[in-house]
């Protein structure tokens, strides 16, 4: 029986298709020698880093693109939004845990967007690059492994946004 091992990099690329659907595509590095399998699915678990209270488990495809929905992460609509959080993956691989962080902003990304649509004056410009520099500040402390930095921030980016009206799912 071969074995399904990663080899010391556990790496998970985290994008969206708009606020509905979460896009993970597995870019871990897999034992390919004579004896081990990187097979066709993994476990992985994932969990919310905020008070969202996300905690599952599901497989998902080796070195491919998984689109999941509210329907495989909570049992929700699949058609219901993923609101913007940062993310715990972990995974055991021949019995060796690995975690990475990754944030998930897409609503966010679309505030942006609707601001930049209804844009009147240098204030609403103003808070546009002030939201835009909170998810940068989040993207890059994840890439740091800042994570507790990183969900500071995010409530800073949350509580930006609760004031703001516009068509993404805040």
């Amino acid at each position: 029986m071969k074995c399904q091992c990663i080899n010391k990099i556990f790496d998970l690329s985290v994008t969206s298709m708009g606020p509905t659907r979460m896009v993970i595509e597995d870019q871990s590095v897999w034992m390919d020698d004579s004896g081990f399998d990187y097979g066709v699915t993994f476990d992985v678990n994932i969990k919310s880093l905020t008070a969202r209270g996300i905690n599952v488990t599901i497989p998902l495809a080796v070195n491919r693109r998984n689109i999941l929905t509210a329907k495989e992460l909570w049992g929700g609509n699949k058609d219901q939004c993923i609101k913007d959080d940062i993310y715990c993956f972990t995974v055991v691989s021949c019995g060796i845990p690995m975690s990475i962080n990754r944030s998930f902003l897409p609503n966010a990304k679309c505030a942006v967007d609707a601001l930049w649509g209804k844009k009147r004056d240098s204030k609403d410009e103003q808070t546009i690059d002030e939201i835009n520099r909170l998810i940068n500040t989040i993207e890059s402390q994840i890439i740091l492994d800042r994570g507790e930095q990183a969900k500071d921030t995010h409530k800073i980016l949350r509580d930006k946004l609760k004031g703001l009206i516009c068509e993404c799912c805040n």
